[in-house]
């Protein structure tokens, strides 16, 4: 094997019925390594069409051990690193997307519901498992904030399917070890026919 390429991972297929609700994939991480997509199928129907591979914005610590089944978890701070266009900081929100790892080695990704405090965030999903305090939790925002990834069909007159394969990813995480979440998100009143078919990811020394 190339020696550059540790190893590739596949994006699987998810179909949705749902006007404008957003298809979405999760890509764990691996230490040491970058996450790069380098191919990516998926179905347009009437209307206008975006994918993005949200990279994180940078990552915090969990301050305090969460059990099992809790959806609260303290951080240490919510400024992560990586500004945007109008933030001297990005900082995790409520709506963010985020990702931990949990104590049997899994990583879980979520959403913020709420910031009850500064520091205290209530998860949308329950946590599956203990999270010791310590580990970082990536915030990766949404799709639209300034310098996600990602391309746009714009509106399209009829059904159109899309390939885009590359022997290099073309689509990059932010950092070596960092995860990645895939958004599909089709606006059209055709939705019905939307499907995210697939596609692949290398972990790269990049």
């Amino acid at each position: 094997m190339n020696v550059y390429v540790k190893r590739a991972a596949p994006i699987g297929a998810v179909y949705t019925g749902a006007t404008a609700t957003a298809i979405v994939q999760y890509i764990d991480p691996l230490p040491g390594y970058k996450v790069g997509v380098n191919s990516i199928y998926f179905d347009c129907p009437t209307g206008v069409t975006s994918l993005y591979a949200l990279t994180s914005r940078g990552n915090s610590t969990i301050s305090a051990t969460v059990a099992s089944g809790a959806n609260t978890v303290l951080i240490t701070s919510a400024s992560i690193g990586r500004a945007t266009s109008t933030d001297a900081v990005a900082a995790i929100t409520t709506g963010d997307y985020v990702c931990y790892k949990l104590d049997n080695g899994k990583y879980q990704f979520n959403t913020v519901a709420s910031m009850q405090a500064a520091l205290t965030l209530t998860l949308t999903t329950a946590v599956l498992d203990d999270i010791a305090a310590g580990m970082p939790i990536w915030g990766f925002g949404i799709p639209t904030d300034y310098g996600q990834p990602g391309f746009g069909m714009g509106a399209a007159a009829a059904f159109e399917a899309v390939e885009a394969n590359q022997d290099i990813p073309f689509l990059w995480a932010e950092n070596r070890g960092d995860p990645m979440v895939i958004y599909y998100l089709q606006s059209g009143s055709t939705y019905t026919h939307a499907k995210l078919k697939g596609g692949s990811v290398l972990y790269c020394k990049a």
